[in-house]
């Protein structure tokens, strides 16, 4: 059977939202662009089995699930949701969080039951965009033997070219010459070093701060290498930010850890998404100056 599910007026003071996931840092970063959207009934739960019960007695208009969490992950969540007896919850828009980008793991959570998809790490753009889409534009919901879910029918033309069409087209990372191959790997050994030293930096040891600002100096003229200025930008947000602060103490771990995270996603996204890329550097930015304001 096909169950219309019909479009509102998107009124964020109005919204009950439930956000999933085992990292408070992300579980607290998706509540604070939330609220600055307006949304006042926030819930959050740290895994699947948590958020069961958070549905239950929440009964959010709207679930954002993180992919990879232990005990029960974003997929298991979404195949136990489509299953409920309760027909509004069973309904619940569900947008997956993730940093998985390979179409066959999009395709996986589309079989699931998932409704869309935004990649770590959030923007406020890519936030206002997943629910503007769920709440305002919501797909017909499908309940047969072998699938409960949204509709898996393309309804957009091939002139379409907006910023979900990538979770429709294959997304594998583009065909690059050998250099940027290499020089990309170099980056991701460098962005593990960064992680080991920003663990080092969260157990008190603030000197290795000087090492997490060399090390995404050295990113940063690899970026320049391939031209790759997305990548670029977030490298000088983050020196930048370092360099302002200039005690130590002074420096936000969260925004450090999110613009490696940042890092990490523009690596091993294709150039040929550039609505992404060029939401993530911006957004950095936007945060680096209100945190410098701040300060």
């Amino acid at each position: 059977a096909i169950i219309t599910r019909q479009g509102r007026k998107l009124v964020y003071s109005q919204l009950s939202v439930l956000v999933v996931d085992d990292q408070a840092f992300y579980r607290n970063l998706l509540s604070e662009v939330l609220r600055s959207l307006g949304v006042n009934n926030i819930s959050t739960a740290v895994d699947g089995v948590d958020a069961l019960d958070a549905i239950e007695n929440s009964r959010p208009n709207v679930v954002f699930a993180d992919w990879v969490m232990p005990e029960m992950d974003g997929l298991q969540l979404t195949r136990r949701v489509r299953r409920l007896r309760d027909e509004r919850m069973r309904m619940v828009p569900i947008i997956m969080v993730t940093a998985n980008n390979l179409k066959s793991q999009i395709e996986e959570a589309r079989n699931t039951g998932v409704d869309t998809f935004i990649l770590k790490p959030v923007t406020l753009k890519s936030v206002t965009d997943r629910i503007k889409e769920v709440i305002e534009h919501p797909r017909d919901f499908a309940t047969f033997d072998t699938y409960v879910g949204p509709c898996r029918r393309r309804n957009r033309g091939n002139s379409y070219y907006g910023p979900f069409m990538r979770h429709d087209d294959p997304i594998e990372l583009e065909a690059t010459v050998a250099q940027e191959k290499a020089v990309k790997g170099e980056m991701s050994d460098i962005t593990k070093r960064i992680h080991a030293f920003l663990a080092i930096v969260r157990n008190g040891n603030l000197s290795k701060m000087v090492e997490i600002r060399a090390a995404a100096a050295e990113v940063l003229v690899l970026a320049q290498k391939i031209s790759d200025q997305h990548l670029a930008k977030v490298c000088w947000s983050l020196t930048a930010y370092i360099d302002k602060m200039v005690d130590y103490r002074n420096v936000r771990i969260d925004i450090v850890a999110t613009h490696l995270e940042s890092m990490e996603v523009l690596i091993k996204t294709p150039n040929s998404q550039a609505t992404l890329r060029e939401e993530i550097a911006n957004g950095l930015q936007v945060m680096v100056t209100r945190a410098i304001s701040a300060a």
